[in-house]
């Protein structure tokens, strides 16, 4: 009776070992992009992500920055060097961005479905 009980035990987990994969690659993880601030430029420019996922911004250099939305809708906090700062994004669209410290800082966020 035991080696019989046993022997289920293991075909049940081994059955379910192999939907492992397949419910892991139903079920994706928001990813975090990276955004670093440097020579007075946000790099990349431009970052293409998906809904739910975040964007970093890290200073790089000694002045303050922000990344603040141009339609003012969010915003970093003011990033002094080393810094970082983190925005999900959860719903689709372009969003420009620039810092309020120097405007001439631009990038773009695109957030896909």
């Amino acid at each position: 009776m035991f080696q019989k009980s046993l022997s289920i035990l293991v075909m049940a987990v081994a059955v379910g070992a192999s939907f492992a994969p397949w419910l892991q690659a139903q079920t994706p993880s928001p990813a975090n992009h990276a955004v670093a601030i440097q020579s007075f430029a946000f790099g990349p420019v431009r970052v293409e992500i998906k809904a739910g996922d975040s964007v970093q911004w890290t200073n790089k250099d000694f002045a303050p920055h922000t990344a603040t939305a141009d339609d003012e809708g969010w915003s970093s906090s003011e990033l002094k060097n080393g810094a970082s700062d983190s925005i999900v994004f959860k719903t689709a669209g372009s969003f420009a961005y620039h810092c309020k410290y120097h405007p001439q800082m631009k990038g773009v966020i695109v957030v896909r479905d």
